[in-house]
């Protein structure tokens, strides 16, 4: 997903017996928060456990803005993988997959034991929960045609009449959220999930939490230890997200690297030619639909996510020259099925501040083509429906220094287009106690691709060693 961008292939499906139930509790039946300057506290509700195929799962109550404690609530999904080696037990690791709109409780439901996160699960509980408006959580019912109607509309527009379906499509799905909860709606930033990480926190009993973040997942892990640095006790960050970066210049450097990366595969110019080739002439998909630039544009930046999807992206490309879609709509759906769109464009209008209006956006869009001719206008257009989501009021971005926590490991990627390895040496730089781990590899993300980058996430995490600086894998 633009700019904050999924994690591909960090779960398995190793069907083993479910780990052994947890005996940890709550020390008391509840607790509160937000009484300070004299609002009446949210009390906090011990979370029930129930089985949940091989792991467990919970219902955690926050209130939908956490400004007002006492007003209307949302229900978040939550799933825990108890330690399997529960007598070397060290606590709990917190996990975010990705997007915004990744879901946490299926990434712990798929965790195989003999996966890199089933390693860490030894001596961990692993925990994850679906955030506000995504999964199995309480969301917002924002009328899937609409996004589809959207998704499938050229967005790199070249006439009027292109840019005005567009500009409505947009319009449409923001219509169809606010009419589903106009509250929830502007109440999905990471201000506010960074008040469920913590109430989440209280409700598992831990102290002090282990924070593993990948791509998005970084920049949320980044905000709850700037905000609750006592009660983190490790964090690892991989596929970077820099928060001192306002979304223009992110999403243009990830266009640029996302052609950088065609380029490098020799395919930059057959993508050029497949998308204008459709443009031209649509081809015929199933159930009728017309396969045009959309599909092929999106299929092109879904497979930089991942070495074996780039492998697949030449033969798509080839078959599409051929009039065979099937490829190439099988790779855009590996990148339209990762998470809850609306979510993931309600927590970014909240957490940049954007253009507005069709004519800001579009001069925007201009700007991105400029820079990346080929996927510039697609990478801004994709949150078009920013430009028409209530203003929420944020400010700029700013540096994170995250003082008085001791242990980050912040990994990039030398491969990693959807978050090239500079964010990684930047977010370093700004933190106050961080090392930056190089891994010279392919995809977004490390952690699931590099047995060495595991090993020193394990140290971390249970001996709270830190690698040396300059640290590669």
């Amino acid at each position: 997903m633009a700019v904050l961008a999924p994690s591909c292939g960090l779960v398995d499906n190793d069907d083993r017996a479910a780990p052994p139930s947890s005996t940890t509790s709550l020390p008391a039946p509840s607790t509160t928060r937000g009484s300070a300057g004299g609002v009446e506290p949210f009390e906090i509700q011990e979370l029930a456990w129930e089985p949940c195929g091989r792991v467990e799962c919970a219902t955690l109550t926050v209130p939908v803005d956490w400004d007002d404690p006492q007003g209307a609530t949302t229900d978040l999904a939550v799933a825990r993988r108890p330690a399997t080696d529960a007598e070397d037990r060290l606590g709990a690791v917190m996990i975010n997959p990705g997007g915004p709109g990744g879901s946490g409780v299926q990434l712990i439901r798929t965790v195989g034991d003999s996966s890199p996160l089933g390693r860490l699960g030894e001596q961990f509980d692993l925990v994850s929960f679906d955030p506000r408006g995504v999964g199995a959580s309480q969301g917002m019912d924002c009328a899937d045609d609409e996004t589809d109607r959207f998704r499938l509309i050229d967005p790199s527009p070249d006439t009027v009449a292109e840019q005005d379906d567009l500009d409505d499509a947009a319009r449409a799905v923001v219509d169809a959220c606010l009419e589903s909860d106009p509250d929830l709606a502007v109440a999905l930033g990471t201000n506010q999930t960074v008040e469920d990480i913590e109430t989440l926190r209280i409700a598992l009993g831990e102290d002090q939490i282990n924070w593993l973040g990948f791509s998005y997942g970084t920049y949320l892990g980044l905000r709850y230890a700037d905000a609750y640095p006592e009660q983190v006790r490790a964090v690892v960050l991989d596929g970077v997200v820099d928060p001192s970066v306002g979304l223009e210049e992110l999403n243009t450097n990830q266009a640029r690297a996302f052609e950088q990366v065609l380029d490098d595969a020799g395919l930059l110019e057959q993508a050029r030619r497949v998308v204008q080739q459709v443009e031209d002439e649509p081809l015929s998909g199933p159930r009728g639909v017309e396969i045009g630039p959309a599909v092929a544009l999106t299929a092109v930046v879904a497979a930089t996510y991942d070495e074996a999807l780039m492998d697949q992206l030449g033969p798509a490309l080839d078959g599409a020259e051929d009039g065979n879609p099937t490829a190439l709509i099988a790779l855009a759906t590996t990148y339209w099925s990762f998470g809850d769109f609306p979510a993931y464009v309600g927590t970014i209008c909240a957490d940049f501040a954007l253009p507005r209006g069709s004519d800001e956006w579009q001069a925007l869009a201009d700007r991105m083509a400029a820079a990346a001719p080929l996927a510039g206008a697609s990478v801004a257009n994709e949150l078009l429906p920013c430009a028409y989501w209530p203003d929420t009021g944020a400010g700029e971005a700013v540096p994170i220094r995250a003082t008085g926590v001791d242990r980050i490991l912040v990994i990039g990627n030398t491969g990693d287009a959807p978050t090239p390895i500079a964010q990684a040496r930047a977010v370093a730089d700004q933190l106050d106690n961080a090392v930056l781990l190089r891994h010279d590899g392919e995809g977004h993300g490390s952690f699931n691709s590099s047995e060495c980058v595991q090993d020193v996430v394990l140290r971390l995490f249970i001996d709270l060693e830190l690698p040396a600086v300059d640290a590669r894998c």
